[in-house]
């Protein structure tokens, strides 16, 4: 393996991590923040949301 062989394995590895550890975040349903617009939203409109139903349909 060349040094570019690892560089790109590491880059890999940090990118699939990632992904896997947001995937898990929204399976247990507590990555709400994640979802696109709800950072913007009022605190009592953020009360009315569930991820889950997101998550499992």
């Amino acid at each position: 393996m060349t040094q570019e062989d690892i560089i790109a394995l590491v880059i890999i590895c940090v990118f699939s991590l990632s992904i896997i550890a947001m995937a898990i975040t929204l399976l247990l349903g507590r990555g709400a923040w994640m979802v696109a617009g709800y950072n913007m939203m009022p605190a009592a409109q953020k009360k009315n949301i569930t991820a889950l139903p997101c998550v499992c349909s």
